[in-house]
């Protein structure tokens, strides 16, 4: 099963993951937003992706965009909400 973006983004968003987890622990990641390793294994491998919820769990705790993880942006980082000057 495919998640958010269609099958041409698969291998954007595995290489894209790979570098989001860099400095991180797979397991601990799988543990924090509640999948197995093979669904990890699976979205590395590229034969699927994780669904919207699953996807905006690991985007937290990787701090990256959703749309820099499936290949939409250049900006790895998401907006920082709530921030105000003064």
């Amino acid at each position: 099963m495919t998640g958010l973006a269609d099958s041409e983004n698969l291998p954007q968003f595995s290489h894209r993951l790979r570098l989001a987890l860099r400095g991180h622990n797979r397991l601990e990641v799988c543990a924090a937003i509640g999948k197995s390793r093979r669904a990890m294994t699976g979205w590395l491998n590229g034969s699927n992706q994780p669904l919207a919820g699953t996807l905006a769990a690991l985007c937290e705790v990787l701090n990256v965009s959703p749309s820099w993880l499936l290949g939409f942006t250049t900006m790895r980082r998401p907006l920082r909400r709530g921030v105000t000057s003064g």
